[in-house]
């Protein structure tokens, strides 16, 4: 967990050194805040609802798709 941190911190500071850090992605982060927070609260309890073969299914085909999108422009 600790690498993880610092590598997006560091991340971080390497977008704003290069200029493509600022106010309005702060902004944008502080915005997404709250719904971290509940989707970490809420988690330990729909966790036990979820199919996990099917979300893993769901998410390669979502990845596959967006990867193809990004190829195609």
């Amino acid at each position: 967990m600790g690498f993880l941190t610092a590598d997006y911190l560091s991340s971080v500071v390497a977008l704003f050194v290069v200029g493509l850090f600022g106010w309005s992605e702060l902004v944008r982060a502080a915005i997404l805040l709250p719904g971290v927070g509940l989707g970490l609260a809420a988690a330990p309890f729909i966790a036990p609802l979820v199919n996990r073969r099917r979300l893993k299914w769901t998410i390669l085909a979502v990845s596959a798709v967006s990867a193809l999108t990004l190829l195609t422009r």
